[in-house]
């Protein structure tokens, strides 16, 4: 660790707080900041001691504290303005609800009896980790598939006489949302076997000798995943809460459906909140005077409920604050505790797959509380999370690939590649923070360890577990690192690194979405960023953070934190909220003329930035 590293953090409210005497949250930007549209001094807060200090803005330890800012621009960019954040074209003309009910009932049509029970074969021997955990007994999903073929025909033979009830409804929505987990992860040439690719194209109207595709698999999904929550509409869910709507969502969230609509995931999760609680689903904890239905019904509670943070922190967003996971403590609270006690052992395997997920992820969450926070974390903090990760390491163990079942391999990869992940950004942040030997080589290890896991799944014919949803929102906080690390630091091997993930990125399955293409954009302007900071120089001053490539960074997350926390004006003409709105923008120009003053920074400066902007525009991450 240099000498000075201790004297880069700052534990003072931000300079506009100060300056206007409020109580400052010290987040970056603070809140406070935010509403009054002045992220632009907020952020710059974070940074002016290195600017008033040309000693520290040089050298080596130039690029260690601009890493700093990536903390924050890995929150506002890479998480926030990738996957939590959607502009919403109101103008946009929808199907009507005759066309709607056309497009469920074609695809209702679309898949046969014995195709369904194919689909429910292979999602019991392959996705097993993925929703085994969400319900009480797998083989009755058989004799409800069967009593959904009954109910069609039923259907068919009297359609005004039969009118389906709630529990048929719901029924239909879970099934068709395994239904839509299977065609997503069902390799193509299975996909193929079972089902005619020229009724889709006659549907989209495209040419009928199109053979089975990506894109053509995506469609089926999307279709698949429709009818399900179409079935959730009918049931009324609103009115009537049912344990289903809970399950059918979590599966869903299994496929690239927590990826494609932020706003109807976040709402969805809200209503499994409510249903939850209603269903006491929060009070899993077993009791003596528990029977033992009560106890298995539990046990099956605990799965749903850590199913639902893991879900509920990755959704979480300054949109989104009520956030039940925060209601289970650290698991550093209790930790050094557990450790002390003389016959506790620590290396007990967890009571299911999905208390190990959440306990991996939980340790996520301690470290990314530090994102948006001044504060300077201790490495003791750090330390016991890399204990932590050890102990569930051990407890993941060494699972042979070609002896276990496919379902016991698929459960090793997503725990594997979680703790991977985990163990990357912890060995980021000691490089970002502490600058510890070896650090940065260590998250390269650890990258390059997932990346072997993703090869290793190809050849071994398991490539259906790179789509795992994990893998986009792993990748999304690393390859932009390293991108961003590229920028201010010549180093042979991350700028070999950076080329290579980029074309990982394109190698990526088009299940996942628009979110690979989003992800390769972000890459490609943080590319764009290096040849600006290597081509141009700034007159006048020998620190580099009067550069334009800082205030594009600083730019960027002004116009992603502002974004999300906007003040929608319902009324019009309205003086008090139009006239704030104006002063706001306004006290926010002057506060970047000020900037550009107190800096020097000439109109060739300002075009450089104003031109990338133009060029490589940030809300095309999320418009």
């Amino acid at each position: 660790m240099s000498s000075s590293a201790g004297s880069r953090t700052s534990k003072k409210a931000c300079a506009v707080c100060t300056k206007r005497k409020v109580k400052c949250d010290r987040q970056i930007p603070c809140s406070n900041c935010i509403r009054r549209g002045q992220e632009s001094e907020c952020i710059k807060a974070v940074t002016n001691d290195f600017i008033q200090n040309p000693e520290l803005g040089s050298g080596k330890d130039s690029s260690l504290n601009i890493l700093r800012l990536w903390q924050s621009y890995e929150y506002w960019i890479s998480d926030i303005g990738l996957f939590k954040t959607k502009n919403i074209d109101i103008t946009e003309r929808l199907p009507s609800m005759e066309a709607q009910l056309a497009e469920c009932s074609f695809w209702t049509d679309y898949i046969k009896l014995e195709d369904s029970f194919k689909l429910l074969n292979f999602a019991v021997e392959n996705l097993g980790p993925l929703y085994f955990g969400s319900l009480g007994d797998i083989s009755e999903l058989f004799v409800q598939l069967e009593t959904y073929w009954s109910r069609r025909q039923q259907f068919k033979e009297t359609p005004d006489a039969l009118l389906f009830s709630i529990d048929d409804y719901y029924w239909n929505s879970l099934l068709w949302a395994i239904f839509s987990m299977c065609v997503y992860y069902m390799p193509l040439d299975d996909i193929s076997e079972s089902f005619e690719v020229q009724p889709i194209c006659e549907q989209l109207g495209i040419e009928e000798n199109q053979q089975w595709s990506e894109s053509l698999q995506l469609t089926l999904v999307q279709g698949f995943t429709k009818c399900s929550l179409h079935f959730l509409q009918q049931a009324d869910y609103g009115r009537n809460p049912d344990v289903r709507f809970i399950q059918s969502f979590l599966i869903l969230s299994t496929t690239n459906f927590q990826l494609s609509d932020c706003f109807l995931r976040d709402t969805l999760l809200a209503q499994c909140a409510h249903i939850a609680r209603f269903f006491n689903i929060d009070s899993y904890k077993q009791l003596a005077t528990d029977d033992e239905s009560t106890d298995l019904s539990k046990e099956v509670f605990s799965k749903i409920w850590m199913s639902m943070c893991i879900q509920d922190y990755q959704q979480e967003s300054p949109t989104k604050n009520n956030s039940f996971h925060k209601e289970i403590p650290s698991l550093l609270q209790h930790a050094a505790f557990y450790q002390d006690m003389p016959n506790f052992d620590i290396y007990k395997q967890e009571d299911s797959f999905e208390s190990l997920c959440w306990k991996i992820t939980s340790l996520e969450r301690d470290l990314d509380r530090y994102l948006l926070t001044s504060f300077k974390p201790q490495i003791k903090t750090f330390d016991a999370i890399k204990r932590e990760l050890s102990i569930f390491e051990k407890k993941i163990g060494n699972v042979n690939f070609e002896k276990k079942s496919i379902n016991s391999q698929f459960e090793k990869f997503i725990s594997t590649f979680l703790l991977s992940t985990i163990y990357w950004k912890l060995h980021k942040m000691y490089f970002i923070y502490f600058d510890t030997a070896d650090s940065l080589q260590l998250s390269v290890h650890y990258l390059q360890l997932m990346v072997h896991l993703i090869e290793t799944n190809m050849n071994h014919g398991l490539t259906f577990f790179n789509k795992h949803p994990l893998i986009i929102r792993s990748l999304s906080r690393m390859v932009p690192f390293y991108a961003f690390y590229n920028i201010f630091e010549s180093n042979p091997q991350i700028e070999e690194l950076n080329n290579d993930l980029g074309n990982l990125i394109l190698a990526l399955p088009i299940l996942l979405g628009e979110k690979c293409v989003k992800l390769s954009y972000l890459v490609q302007r943080l590319n764009s960023m290096k040849i600006i900071w290597e081509k141009v120089r700034v007159e006048g001053t020998s620190s580099n953070w009067n550069h334009p490539v800082l205030k594009i960074i600083q730019d960027d997350i002004k116009i992603i934190s502002r974004y999300c926390n906007r003040t929608l004006i319902l009324v019009k003409g309205v003086p008090s909220f139009g006239d704030a709105t104006d002063t706001i923008n306004d006290e926010t120009e002057e506060n970047d003329k000020e900037y550009f003053a107190r800096n020097k920074e000439s109109s060739e400066f300002k075009f450089i930035v104003n031109e990338f902007e133009k060029q490589h525009s940030i809300i095309s991450l999320f418009s």
